[in-house]
């Protein structure tokens, strides 16, 4: 009888350092990865409570800015993302990512485009167009100057694209 080369001569197969690292189950919020408390805490200082003067969008940033620091070997971005993405939310924030059925939001894009659709509906996005798309209505004359555009969108942004866009229509008709 031949014995198995991958064998440990216990009946048992051998396996590599590789067999215990490599990441295997489907990506959600209840992974089991093991995340360092320090991280936990370093997310947990940008807490995002879905209060009116806060912003969506620099929450996305900087929280992402945070999980781009973090390489877990064999484990893919969008894991990290969804597993550390919870503790980020505090206040109505959480409860609203409670609300979503166990396991329904299983893509971060997915987090993202709800998320947003949530904190920065299309209605402030509109708000938000049209106060720089209408510069007589803030008293600015033909000469505004940059800092004034840019202040107003900082404060309404939610893309760079759109923040490019208005910005070259804006002094184009100028």
């Amino acid at each position: 009888m031949a014995e198995n080369p991958n064998s440990n001569g216990r009946g048992r197969e051998r396996r590599t350092l590789e067999d215990y690292v490599a990441f295997t189950g489907t990506i959600n919020f209840n992974s089991n990865m093991e995340m360092k408390p320090a991280l936990i805490h370093l997310v947990q200082s940008n807490q995002f409570n879905g209060l009116v003067h806060e912003n969506p969008y620099t929450h996305l940033a900087t929280f992402l800015k945070i999980c781009n620091t973090v390489k877990i070997h064999q484990v893919p971005n969008e894991a990290i993302r969804l597993s550390l993405f919870p503790f980020s939310l505090a206040g109505n924030a959480k409860v609203w990512l409670n609300s979503f059925p166990e396991n329904s939001l299983t893509s971060w894009e997915d987090v993202v485009a709800k998320f947003l659709s949530k904190y920065f509906p299309q209605s402030k996005i509109n708000k938000g167009k049209q106060e720089i798309s209408t510069p007589a209505r803030h008293g600015w004359v033909l000469g505004v100057s940059m800092g004034q555009v840019q202040g107003i969108a900082q404060k309404n942004s939610h893309s760079w694209i759109w923040w490019t866009y208005t910005t070259y229509s804006f002094f184009s008709k100028a």
